[in-house]
């Protein structure tokens, strides 16, 4: 029997991330839907009627007004690009409320600054940005915020976020969670890891790269961790700073990449003929990093949800959280044994 709704079946569809069809197979309990599938969507029909979000998304309607202007880098991954990217749209749509996608070069705070203005010329309503920690800008999102501007950052901390609303994993938690994984990988066997990071403008990069060596230090202080190289992200710079390193480094037995660019990682190992002889472990389950798992290029992939990251950052823009504070997603381990079905 179709359980009782209290909301749209595009309602459980935005959540579910599926089509409004799969959603009435599902609900029916009509045969040809994977077993995943159904479950998501369910676990979305209990949310919505748990939290009374169909109840009261009309509400929420009325009380939420303007465009949010969603800031993202631009070459920042298919976790950014692709992922989080579909998911703000998916809850734009759920919300009844425009989204506008402005991105910048990654890693500038010039391109950064240029963009939160750009949004503002174009009378944004809210904004929610996955920005670099920077004076330049960190000060102008705190002034906007004293206007009442609702804001909201994601993924990475900014050093106003006690003003400002924020969403993401425990990211000194995270890169413990990797350094443990780490330890056990390697066993406590002697030798060197290594840390590629974006860059030191992200402050969840720089937390990740403390809970990492925290963890290490503990468990096996017999490795050496060293200074962080920073590839800015990107695939290229990071493949060149793996070979160089292995060259610099042969007794290197692990690497831990904090941000993107996992491509790089990867293609550097191959190239060297190394890629199943160094532990990788990476951040964001993302087509290419699934692809890495199961051919074990990498070993363990720290991951948290991009739909979980946008449901969080509506949740605040529409009142239903307070307007500052912050939202601690899930962090899930990864590996190639629980990999999830696509």
């Amino acid at each position: 029997m179709k359980p009782k709704q209290k909301f749209r079946l595009s309602d459980i569809a935005d959540l579910a991330g599926v089509s409004t069809a799969t959603v009435d197979r599902v609900l029916n309990r009509r045969p040809n839907v994977r077993a995943l599938t159904a479950e998501r969507v369910w676990e979305a029909y209990q949310k919505l009627k748990d939290t009374k979000l169909g109840q009261t998304l009309e509400e929420r309607r009325i009380k939420f007004k303007g465009v949010i202007h969603c800031i993202l880098p631009s070459g920042a991954g298919p976790s950014i690009d692709e992922n989080l990217k579909l998911a703000l749209q998916a809850f734009g749509g759920h919300y009844e409320r425009p989204v506008s996608f402005h991105f910048y070069r990654r890693i500038d705070p010039v391109a950064f600054s240029h963009a939160i203005e750009q949004a503002l010329n174009e009378g944004a309503g809210a904004l929610v940005v996955l920005g670099i920690d920077h004076p330049r800008t960190t000060q102008r999102l705190s002034a906007i915020r004293a206007t009442g501007m609702p804001v909201v950052s994601l993924l990475s901390n900014l050093s106003v976020s006690p003003q400002l609303s924020h969403v993401g994993m425990d990211n000194r938690a995270a890169g413990k969670t990797a350094g443990a994984l780490m330890g056990r990988f390697l066993r406590a066997d002697e030798g060197e890891v290594a840390i590629l990071c974006g860059s030191s403008m992200y402050q969840s990069h720089e937390d990740r790269e403390m809970g990492f060596r925290a963890a290490l230090r503990e468990r096996c202080p017999s490795i050496r961790v060293l200074d962080v190289l920073a590839g800015k992200d990107g695939p290229e710079d990071n493949h060149y700073n793996v070979v160089d390193l292995i060259r610099c480094q042969p007794n290197l037995k692990g690497i831990y990449n904090v941000g993107s660019g996992n491509r790089g990682v990867v293609s550097a190992l191959v190239e060297l003929g190394l890629e199943r002889d160094i532990v990788v472990i990476a951040h964001n389950l993302t087509s290419s990093s699934r692809d890495y798992l199961i051919s074990h290029a990498v070993d363990a992939i720290i991951h948290q949800n991009m739909n979980d990251v946008a449901r969080g950052a509506f949740e605040l823009l529409a009142g239903s959280a307070p307007a500052t504070g912050s939202k601690i997603i899930r962090t899930e381990v990864i590996l190639q044994e629980n990999l999830p079905i696509e």
